[in-house]
């Protein structure tokens, strides 16, 4: 029997590891469930990607075993699950605040946001990183960017984990009732006439040319961004982490090298895909790898097995390294036309917080209970949580933190 790796097993999840790499092995294209395709190397994870017209995005975020219904009148119109022209329109609309230069120019907020984060933890004692850091930070940045009230941030965020942990099947009383939150936030902001630089401004003041949205579509796009960008970016945060702590040579050598902050980003969402697939639904007769696909079966696009590809990446794929090449290559924020908008975000806020929490606890280690114990949700890959001590910067000597020594 071929090696298979079944996206809908919590048990295959915990052993990603072993199991991707006997199907990349022994069957780079699996089918774990009739109609059910994963598709497991570098190679073949970025063709999909990069063909949108075989593969679309209509039913992406949700997945159970067999082909995709028929009917797509329930499919959601957001950018992750749209397909040319109407992505381009949607993404052209959207990159008013997620060009990359427009994302840089949000650093200083995000320095000011993980400042305050990091000041309110001790001085000394143990944490949890993910509860107390990684948890808080990309809530507070997206928030703020989309334009959700800060009375609101903890509500919407316990709406959001339960959305997040559940995928790739969809809890539709959650979403039901946060999609009900954002629409009454539209009106009320449509109402008020208050005018901000924010996200919502942009879908209640629309600037000619830009697509309209009634006022069922409107509520969807804050609504994905809201789960795209709180949990992936915590997950890169609680990995790289992870990944600084495990071997703490690692940690020292940040405080020794500054300048290798962001290849230890790079390389943890390589090693550390905080999305471990995304999906696509076949619309033509097509093969992949000598495998037939018929309209409507699904492909599972394991960005996370093809980070760890042998052939890509050579035999200590698996592994983290701090010096390896090249990085950056990987897959980890898609490929193609979904390549994620949000990605520089990300990266900044995760580089800034590494950069902040050197220059604050240069003594950070782990304490006891720090391990990697998976949070169990199938399309994610962070731990549940991370115990460490803390330990400040008084009586040490090392160099400053700045984007300017990390860029």
């Amino acid at each position: 029997m071929k090696a298979s790796y079944d996206p809908l097993s919590l048990d295959d999840h915990a052993d990603a590891e072993r199991l991707l790499a006997s199907v990349r092995k022994e069957a780079p294209v699996s089918c774990p469930h009739p109609g059910v395709n994963v598709v497991a190397t570098d190679g073949l994870a970025r063709a999909v990607l990069q063909d949108p017209q075989t593969y679309s995005s209509l039913f992406n975020f949700t997945l159970e075993p067999g082909p995709a219904p028929e009917d797509t009148t329930g499919a959601k119109s957001v950018i992750t699950q749209t397909d040319p022209p109407d992505h381009a329109v949607l993404r052209g609309f959207l990159r008013r605040w997620f060009a990359p230069a427009a994302l840089r120019k949000l650093e200083p907020t995000v320095r000011e946001i993980v400042e305050e984060v990091v000041d309110a933890l001790p001085r000394t004692g143990t944490v949890d990183l993910v509860g107390d850091l990684a948890r808080v930070i990309p809530t507070r940045v997206v928030y703020s960017l989309i334009g959700v009230p800060r009375a609101d941030w903890n509500r919407v965020q316990a709406w959001a984990d339960a959305a997040n942990a559940t995928l790739p099947r969809q809890n539709v009383a959650v979403i039901g009732e946060l999609i009900a939150y954002l629409a009454g936030l539209l009106q009320e902001r449509s109402a008020s006439g208050f005018r901000a630089d924010d996200i919502i401004d942009g879908f209640v003041q629309p600037r000619p040319g830009d697509p309209v949205f009634d006022q069922t579509e409107a509520p969807l796009h804050p609504l994905q961004l809201i789960l795209a960008g709180t949990d992936t970016t915590s997950g890169l945060i609680a990995n790289v982490f992870y990944r600084m702590l495990e071997v703490r040579t690692n940690w020292m050598r940040l405080l020794e090298r500054p300048e290798l902050v962001g290849q230890a980003v790079e390389e943890s969402l390589r090693c550390d895909s905080p999305i471990q697939y995304v999906l696509r639904t076949v619309t033509e007769p097509s093969a992949i790898e000598g495998c037939p696909m018929s309209p409507r079966d699904r492909v599972v696009v394991s960005l996370q097995s093809a980070n760890w590809d042998e052939a890509a990446w050579g035999e200590t794929a698996s592994s983290y390294d701090l010096d390896r090449r090249d990085s950056a290559a990987h897959i980890a924020f898609g490929s193609g036309i979904h390549a994620c908008l949000g990605a520089p975000l990300a990266r900044i806020e995760a580089r800034v917080t590494l950069e902040t929490m050197l220059r604050v606890h240069p003594g950070l280690s782990p304490a006891e209970g720090f391990e990697w114990k998976l949070v169990p949700a199938l399309q994610m890959r962070r731990p549940r949580s991370l115990a460490v001590n803390l330990s400040p910067s008084r009586g040490c000597h090392h160099r400053a933190y700045t984007s300017e020594t990390t860029s």
